[in-house]
């Protein structure tokens, strides 16, 4: 998996293996593609990007000229990036960036992450309700 938060000319800012993202993609079941990375933010290039070849990428969503339509769109048109088997498949998901902080809003990004993965089959059933109500 990979972490897409923020796009530029010459790569994509994302999380290396002491980033949020990694504490979520890792809660979710996954693997991020860049956890070998003792960083915790990184720009890595275009280039890099591909050769890495993520089956699913997280995209970090904070509208306008950052939403993830436009970093999909950028995925989707990215000569280095538009053959990779996430966006082949339309692998994504929608992440509001500020969940992909440290904070507990990690936990609720973690779930949404493990549903979808399930969700495309690259996770077994978990058989976990997130429905229920916690005892108190």
């Amino acid at each position: 998996m990979f972490y897409f938060d923020i796009a530029t000319d010459s790569g994509v800012l994302s999380g290396g293996g002491f980033s949020a993202a990694q504490a979520v993609i890792e809660a979710a079941g996954g693997r991020n593609v860049l956890e070998g990375l003792d960083n915790e933010q990184l720009t890595v290039s275009w280039e890099t990007l591909a050769a890495k070849r993520p089956d699913f990428i997280v995209v970090g969503d904070y509208g306008g000229a950052l939403s993830y339509e436009a970093s999909v769109r950028k995925l989707q048109t990215n000569p280095a990036t538009r053959n990779l088997p996430a966006v082949e498949n339309e692998r994504f998901i929608r992440v509001p960036g500020f969940m992909m902080r440290p904070s507990p809003q990690m936990i609720v990004a973690a779930e949404r992450l493990r549903v979808a993965l399930e969700d495309v089959g690259l996770l077994p059933d978990s058989e976990i309700d997130v429905g229920s109500e916690l005892s108190p």
